[in-house]
């Protein structure tokens, strides 16, 4: 009589909802993308008023790994000709 051998089989882990699945839009071929850092260095100001104008609404973050943070350079140059068309010298 051959013994029998069962194999277990991996089930295919749930599908988790990441921070990167909700706020992270489609990412285009041309997409020049900035740190938040450069997006400060730019503008003269520190990282955390870089992130409050994202919490804002002002500035769509790109999401990479739950932790890296990147901004479309195009969105930082609406953002800054915004700030001087109101009359400010930075985007701040």
């Amino acid at each position: 009589m051959k013994q029998q051998i069962h194999i277990a089989q991996e089930r295919p882990a749930a599908p988790q909802a990441r921070k990167t699945d909700v706020t992270q839009p489609a990412r285009l071929p041309g997409d020049t993308l900035v740190s938040r850092r450069q997006v400060a260095e730019r503008w003269g100001v520190s990282w955390m008023t870089v992130k409050r104008r994202e919490q804002a609404g002002e500035l769509t973050p790109v999401w990479f790994n739950c932790r890296r943070v990147r901004y479309r350079l195009e969105e930082v140059l609406r953002c800054e000709a915004a700030a001087t068309a109101a009359g400010g010298g930075n985007a701040e």
